[in-house]
């Protein structure tokens, strides 16, 4: 329909207003007003972009369409009031910029507008600049409501907006068309109980909004769907004709509401209700206004793309499988069955990895529905998955979720060395490194060590950043050996339990080589640790040549021992103390190892003996003898 300027001016048919008011109940006065039904932040201060006043004049008025119609900004109905809920200011084209938005909460881009007054007259790219396109999309970003209007404007570029669009307009024909909520929201509802209701079919039938209204034919997959229909264009476009987008950062998160009806059969005087074509066109005006924002609580069931992935974001530990489902949808929202959709990694940790669809043609089923798994390969990282379909017109509609991998539990422990040799006495120490099942390093696990043989120990250590823990402990006195082991108790219990991974090392004490030059003699008696009177007597020296006697003679552990032989004789540097270790019998059976250690103190000095059987005698100053190391 083609706006025709009506012979009496503005300010005249306010003359006219109570008369018709009370013949036609145009503000409905005797209707019940519900303000803001369910709508904890709804917009407040509305700036409209399109001219410099608000009485619908042909070249002045903001709130004027050209190509027919007027938005209401003082009348009210059942669910709410212009007057009362909104306080509206008109805004010239050329005094858009971030400062004259900054007082606003909404702005209304009357993309109709007209020319003379300050409006868009169908060409936002042609009349808003770079600059002030982008201050529109900022606006939003700050947690603010843009809405759209586009009635009966030839196609035009939305490529500024973060999320661009297409559309497709039949022209001025004064069809009729149909028109179907494909989401019941706060925005517009199929349920005539509901405050929210809108009666598309009568929006379709009673007015030309429909026929003659722009519908979405390219779309960003962020652009959430209301409302779909098919327009009377040759041949008819079906598509997306209100929808919303969120757009922001978390707690600033703002809304685009796109709208594409014909809103020429709505005027200055139409009060929102759904019992008529115009007032229900006046209804959606007043609950894009109404509709609450930052959070919004809006449901997004059914993306315009007609995809979704979900879910949408994910954690789990590497090496396991990750399976996401798509649900293709058509543009009213019905789960379509038969699809064949592609799943791909298209960047992460795992790009490029294959998987399995369930069904496994990767078609979706008869919900609509169809899974696809893969397994990590064990890095950590965040991949994003990509399901895509194409439709009937050849367009790729595709979604996108992503998935983070984080190091797993334990899945495998190492001990190094794994097998030792040292000398008695000295210290020896094991690394565990701890990592998951992708090779990962572990931290932040307890390992638990034990140690049995020569030595019996044990003790825990909790892995650090490199999945690492060193456990150290001392030789024994006397050549032996040891087995280590590990493992990593990963529910700290304290037992080692199926799947908890564990380690074996070995270790073996040998004697230390002799110190050149070094030669003891020495004989005496002591009291052993036991209590009882010993005796002893010998020579070494670093031939590894000499021979040891020691008696003890009870009555707690009364014995004889001879040695066998000498296998190492070691003096410190300033000869005052020596170990001389070999093999002996006791009372003259068996083979034992011995370590026999003195001091020369002068004129007195200190003995010691040990015996592989356990025996002790403890460091004794000598009773009576001496000790002498040869300098």
């Amino acid at each position: 329909m083609t706006f025709k300027p009506m012979g009496l001016k503005f300010w005249g048919l306010l003359a006219l207003v109570p008369l018709l008011a009370i013949t036609l109940g145009l503000f409905g006065t005797a209707l019940p007003v519900q303000a803001n039904p369910g709508h904890p932040n709804p917009s407040r201060n509305v700036a409209i972009i399109g001219g410099t006043t608000l009485d619908c004049d042909f070249a002045t008025g903001a709130n004027t369409v050209i190509n027919g119609g007027c938005f209401p900004t003082t009348t009210m109905g059942p669910t709410g009031s212009f007057a009362t809920e909104f306080i509206f200011t008109p805004l010239h084209r050329m005094s858009v910029t971030a400062a004259t938005l900054a007082p606003f909460d909404t702005v209304l881009l009357n993309v109709a507008s007209p020319f003379p007054g300050g409006g868009l007259n169908c060409d936002v790219v042609g009349n808003l600049s770079p600059q002030q396109r982008q201050d529109l999309v900022n606006f939003v970003g700050q947690g603010n409501k843009l809405i759209i209007y586009d009635s009966e404007c030839s196609p035009q570029d939305y490529s500024w907006l973060p999320f661009p669009f297409t559309t497709n307009n039949p022209g001025g024909l004064g069809a009729r068309g149909t028109l179907t909520i494909v989401e019941d929201n706060t925005l517009g509802d199929n349920d005539s109980t509901d405050s929210h209701y809108i009666d598309a079919g009568l929006v379709a039938s009673a007015t030309d909004a429909v026929g003659d209204m722009n519908v979405m034919v390219t779309r960003d997959q962020n652009w959430c769907l209301h409302m779909s229909g098919t327009n009377a264009a040759t041949p008819p476009a079906t598509g997306p004709v209100h929808a919303y987008a969120r757009y922001g950062t978390v707690g600033s998160v703002g809304l685009f509401i796109y709208n594409g009806l014909d809103v020429d059969a709505m005027g200055f005087f139409t009060a929102p209700n759904s019992a008529t074509g115009p007032g229900n066109l006046a209804k959606i005006w007043l609950q894009e206004l109404q509709q609450s924002v930052n959070p919004d609580g809006l449901p997004c069931k059914a993306p315009v793309v007609g995809i979704k992935l979900e879910p949408a974001t994910d954690e789990n530990p590497v090496g396991t499988p990750h399976t996401v489902t798509a649900t293709v949808t058509d543009l009213l929202g019905n789960r379509v069955p038969g699809v064949q959709v592609s799943f791909s990694v298209t960047a992460g940790p795992n790009t490029g990895a294959t998987g399995v669809c369930n069904p496994p043609n990767c078609q979706t089923d008869a919900n609509g529905q169809v899974s696809f798994t893969y397994q990590s390969n064990g890095q950590t990282g965040t991949d994003t998955i990509q399901a895509c379909f194409t439709d009937a017109q050849g367009n790729q509609h595709c979604a996108t979720a992503t998935k983070r991998w984080v190091i797993g539990p334990p899945a495998t422990l190492v001990l190094t060395p794994k097998a030792d040799v040292n000398t008695v006495g000295a210290q020896h120490c094991v690394i565990a490194t701890v990592r998951d099942v992708g090779g990962n390093p572990v931290s932040g696990v307890t390992v638990r060590f034990s140690v049995t043989g020569s030595v019996n120990t044990g003790g825990s250590v909790v892995t650090d950043a490199n999945g690492q823990a060193q456990f150290c402990y001392t030789g024994p006195a006397l050549p032996g050996a040891d087995v280590i082991t590990a493992y990593a108790d990963t529910n700290n219990n304290k037992t080692q339990d199926p799947g908890e991974p564990g380690d074996r090392a070995t270790k073996t004490w040998v004697t230390p080589a002799s110190t050149e030059g070094c030669k003891v003699t020495y004989g005496g008696r002591i009291t052993a640790a036991n209590g009882d009177k010993a005796t002893f007597g010998g020579n070494a020296q670093a031939s590894a040549q000499g021979q040891e006697e020691y008696q003890d003679h009870g009555p707690k552990q009364p014995r004889n021992v001879h040695s066998i032989n000498v296998t190492s004789v070691t003096c410190s540097a300033d000869k005052t103390q020596a170990s001389i270790f070999g093999q002996a019998t006791i009372d003259g059976a068996g083979t034992y190892n011995y370590r026999i250690d003195v001091k020369d103190l002068g004129k007195t000095g200190t003995y010691r003996i040990r015996l592989s059987d356990g025996y002790d005698s403890g460091e004794q100053t000598l009773e009576g003898g001496n000790v002498t190391i040869h300098k």
